[in-house]
């Protein structure tokens, strides 16, 4: 299979993102179908070491579990170091990334709890 597999696309979410299938996965949107591409193209140029597409982590209190967190990336970079990344969308106009207030919730505990930040794209 080569580097762009061909892909269909799903119908549009509530949130107006397009959901696409290549790969043998299913993307959340074609931003997030874009951003697995340039890791393909930075792992194939040595520019990173590896990553991986939508890894849980989760959370829990004591041994009771509470919720799943799914991270739509995690890059292995070269210095050993790793980045975990989540596809949002922008907007131009506030300058910001369109959240819900659990997804910031969430991800405020899942940083505390693992002691990682996740970086917004």
């Amino acid at each position: 299979m080569g580097l762009f597999a061909p892909f269909f696309i799903m119908k549009t979410s509530k949130y107006r993102n397009t959901k696409i299938h290549a790969y043998g996965l299913k993307f959340d949107s074609k931003k997030e179908f874009e951003r697995y591409n340039q890791l393909k193209l930075l792992k194939k140029a040595g520019e990173i070491k590896d990553f991986k597409f939508q890894v849980q982590y989760k959370y829990y209190i004591g041994d009771k579990w509470i919720f799943t967190y799914k991270a739509d990336f995690l890059i292995y970079n070269k210095d050993g170091s790793e980045t975990v990344e989540d596809v949002k969308a922008f907007d131009k106009r506030t300058g910001k990334y369109l959240t819900t207030p659990l997804f910031n919730l969430k991800k405020k505990i899942i940083e505390e709890y693992f002691g990682f930040k996740i970086k917004l794209i």
